[in-house]
């Protein structure tokens, strides 16, 4: 059996162990370090790391050493990192701040200890890297608050210095961004309506961010609604920490967003019980309103709050206190420079002391007014009101008075004057002394009695107006009551006064109407009361007569007085009275119903033929109150489309031919259930209101009718009346050129405008030129109504009418009446000598149309040749008409 050797050797490798055992110590330790060790060569390459540095970064192991310094830390490009290493190396160690790219790409603060070493001859850096966002966030903290303290101190003081908020708001928001670090800041105020919060003051980076924007406080929509309103409505403080989150932002998410507002706060500024004002801020972090944030914040609102209530009271003294100085001065002033007078007085009524003012109210010198009593220079109407005044106040139960009363002066004038006394007393209540001022009212109550000579007389006449003749007239009847007789109240209207003013000017006119007035009052009694009641018109009073016929004496005195001649400004005048008169107790015994009455008699007087007196009695009432109800009637049935056109031809008897038709108004009263007649309604129209309104529309309406017949191929002529008012009026000229112009198809003449011969009266120059104007728009005129009137041949030869038309009167009755057929002759006769066409009016017989051609006249109408009829039959009629009949009348 062979033998085995074995041979052994040993070795001691505790101390190997040992070593290994802290190599691995020491490598735990350093992965398990809290902060993160990188051991980086020159160049910047990371050659080794711990776990904590993996973790931290969010790369592996193998990642990282992979990677140079830069790429974790984006403060170490390759220039800064080259010179970090040289003073590292200069240095051996260095610390400094920086910042760590996390591999999801945030970036967080960290502080950082580089050691610089060799070995093996090669260059290292051991990097330890702390994590310090906490810190800085605590830091941040900290600063903000101290931020915040600083605003609240600079707040403070500013409201020490400020008086108003129109100063404090734009500090207060210029300090909550520059010392409290908020991006902007802004402060607003409810609108004059409180519908709405309107940013009125703001500072910082973006304020643009509220250009239009208002924040509505009455909304019920509660996205709508936000921190601003919500603030304001329910007086409490809004914090918003992210503003993309929360729902409260969501309509302002979008703005805020472009201006990098990530948080915000609303605190309402409350004054008293009452919000006033709501404060903005805005950060562009969130969370950026912690507890100490809020706590210094809303204390600062507080202040400004407590600035608001501190500011109010503050004017409130300074108003208080201007006011006590000014009442000062004013007193001063008063005194110093006697301005009034000023006295005081004792109690035996006797002057202490008086002012220069009041001795010059008074005409004394000081000696002399100090040397006598209040009393001696009182007027004696005065006398009894003021001792009492003065006794209530030396038995202390007056203290002041004032009161107005006369004083004589020294020569002997009286003055008025206004008191007022106000007592001083000495400890134990008694009388020491009244100080006293007195106001001169002198020039005063001249000129109040000047203003109610304005209020209750007329500034021309310088007779009663209307308002004191209401008065007296009232005081007439009252004392009818008392006594027996007549009160007669008589209106007076100056016939030929507008020509007057037209012809001559209206200053002319009011010398005229001072005359007028002289002479009435005049020719009245002292007991009688002349007034003028406006314009043209007087009115007297009339009292004490027994019956009517002294009053109609009186009258046609006042009415003889007004014809006779007025000479004014080298012009001779003569005009006349229309006078209605109405009686008490015959009448009513209201003042204001017996001027009415007056003045409808007067109305009836002129209707009368002018220059006349008429007595009202209940029937001039019930004329008066038919044309009232006519005219109102009229109105509506223009309204309501009862007013129609009739038409009534024109022929030349001679000729056997139509040369035209006359244009005739018609009522289809719908009330009455008939046709009126013009001679039943137009008497009433004429001289009211209406009168221009309804020549106006027959204008239109026969235009329009005339344009239809030439439509149809009827080479017609149509004459329309215009009353002497519309022809005189001053936009007549305007009228009928417009209207015409609305129908430029229509041939010259084709429209022929009746005038009565009277029409020009007054002022014939001004007529004849309208006339003119009218006939370059292509217009005819003729006279109707001819021999009817009382104008002159001058003036009918003037006239630029191309046809006169003869009266129907004067043809009804020519061929029994011979004064008519003189008269018939006449007018033909003098047609032909102004080279004139002739045209009767009224020819009902065969008889009259063969009288009048036998004189040389073929143009007429009237019912013998046709009555008038509505438009529609005009055609027909004409197409039919086969001349003027021989035999028998056609109807």
């Amino acid at each position: 059996m062979s033998k085995v050797q074995l041979y052994c050797s040993s070795r001691d490798i505790s101390e190997r162990r040992q070593f290994e055992a802290t190599l691995r110590f020491k490598q735990f330790g350093i992965d398990h370090a809290a902060e993160q060790m990188l051991w980086i060569d020159r160049q910047g390459r990371i050659l080794d790391v711990n776990e904590s540095a993996c973790r931290q970064l969010g790369y592996s192991y193998s990642e990282l050493v992979q990677m140079s310094v830069g790429d974790s830390d984006p403060f170490f490009t390759p220039d800064q990192w080259g010179r970090l290493w040289e003073k590292l190396k200069v240095h051996g160690t260095m610390s400094l701040e920086s910042s760590q790219r996390h591999r999801n790409g945030s970036i967080y603060p960290t502080e950082v200890l580089a050691n610089y070493f060799e070995y093996e001859g090669v260059e290292y850096n051991c990097m330890l890297v702390r994590d310090i966002s906490r810190r800085k966030a605590y830091e941040q903290r900290i600063q903000r608050l101290t931020d915040l303290y600083h605003a609240l101190s600079e707040i403070n003081q500013a409201i020490v210095r400020m008086e108003t908020k129109d100063k404090l708001f734009p500090l207060v928001c210029k300090l909550a961004v520059e010392f409290a670090g908020f991006e902007m800041a802004w402060i607003g105020v409810p609108s004059e309506q409180r519908d709405a919060i309107i940013p009125e003051v703001f500072y910082g980076t973006g304020t643009d961010y509220l250009t239009g924007l208002s924040f509505p406080l009455m909304t019920t929509d509660a996205e709508q609604l936000g921190p601003i309103a919500l603030s304001f409505r329910e007086a409490r403080n809004i914090f918003v920490n992210d503003f993309m989150s929360d729902p409260l932002t969501t309509p302002w998410k979008a703005r805020a967003q472009m201006y990098g507002w990530r948080s915000g706060a609303t605190f309402p500024i409350i004054q008293g019980d009452t919000v006033v004002a709501v404060m903005a801020v805005y950060a562009v972090t969130t969370d950026a309103f912690h507890e100490e944030a809020v706590t210094v914040l809303d204390e600062m609102v507080r202040d400004i709050a407590f600035a608001l209530d501190t500011f109010d009271r503050e004017l409130a003294r300074k108003k208080a206190e201007q006011s006590l100085y000014e009442r000062e001065q004013h007193f001063r002033a008063y005194f110093e420079r006697s301005m009034v007078g000023m006295a005081t007085t004792a109690s035996d009524r006797r002057w202490i002391e008086v002012n220069p003012a009041l001795c010059e109210m008074l005409g004394y010198s000081n000696a002399e007014l100090t040397g006598m009593s209040w009393e001696d220079i009182t007027h004696t109407e005065d006398l009894a009101l003021n001792r009492q005044l003065f006794e209530r106040v030396v038995s202390g139960k007056l203290d002041e008075y004032e009161f107005d009363k006369r004083f004589f002066k020294k020569n002997g004038d009286i003055i008025y004057t206004h008191v007022a006394a106000r007592a001083v007393r000495n400890p134990s209540g008694m009388l020491d002394y009244l100080v006293v001022l007195v106001d001169d009212l002198t020039l005063l109550r001249k000129q109040q009695m000047e203003l109610e000579h304005r209020v209750y007389y007329d500034t021309l006449t310088n007779l009663p107006n209307r308002a004191l003749l209401t008065d007296r007239l009232e005081h007439a009847l009252a004392q009818l009551k008392r006594s027996n007789g007549l009160v007669a109240v008589c209106f007076i209207d100056l016939d030929g006064f507008k020509q007057v003013n037209d012809t001559y000017g209206h200053a002319l006119g009011d010398h005229l109407l001072v005359a007028v007035g002289k002479r009435i009052h005049d020719a009245c009694r002292t007991t009688d009361t002349v007034a003028r009641f406006g314009g043209d018109e007087f009115v007297v009073i009339i009292e004490g007569n027994s019956d009517q016929s002294e009053c109609l004496f009186l009258l046609q005195r006042i009415q003889e007085t007004i014809g006779q001649p007025f000479q004014i400004e080298g012009h001779w005048l003569k005009i006349s009275a229309s006078i209605g008169v109405t009686l008490c107790p015959d009448d009513v015994s209201d003042g204001e119903v017996l001027l009415r009455h007056a003045d409808q008699a007067m109305y009836l007087a002129k209707q009368s033929g002018r220059d006349r007196i008429y007595f009202f009695d209940a029937q001039s009432e019930h004329l008066m109150r038919h044309r009232t109800h006519t005219l109102e009637r009229l109105e509506q049935a223009l309204a309501l489309g009862e007013l129609q056109l009739y038409y009534q031809p024109k022929v030349d008897m001679l000729q056997g031919r139509v040369i035209g038709l006359e244009a005739l108004i018609r009522w289809h009263d719908s009330m009455q259930g008939r046709l009126v007649l013009p001679g039943e309604f137009i008497p009433l129209v004429e001289g009211s209101h209406f009168e221009i309104v309804l020549s106006e529309w027959v204008v239109r309406q026969a235009l329009c009718q005339l344009s239809e017949w030439h439509r149809m191929g009827l080479d017609l002529s149509l004459s329309v009346n215009i009353p002497a008012p519309h022809l005189r009026s001053p936009g007549f000229v305007d009228f009928i050129r417009l209207e015409m112009a609305v129908y430029p198809q229509l041939p010259p003449r084709a429209l022929e405008l009746e005038i009565l011969e009277t029409a020009a009266l007054g002022d014939l120059d001004a007529v004849i030129q309208k006339m003119m104007h009218c006939m370059d728009f292509g217009v005819s005129f003729s006279i109707d109504d001819f021999g009817t009137g009382y104008a002159s041949l001058s003036y009918l030869r003037r006239l630029p009418a191309s046809i006169i038309k003869i009266d129907q009167v004067f043809i009804r009755d020519m061929l029994h009446d011979p004064e008519d057929l003189s008269i018939v002759q006449g007018v033909i006769g003098l047609a032909l000598a102004f080279h004139k066409a002739v045209l009767a009016e009224g020819v009902e017989t065969i008889a009259h149309g063969r009288k009048l051609l036998d004189m040389g006249c073929s143009l007429a109408q009237g019912f013998g040749i046709a009555r008038p009829m509505p438009a529609a039959e005009v055609p027909g009629w004409i197409r039919n008409f086969k001349g003027f009949p021989e035999e028998s009348s056609q109807q």
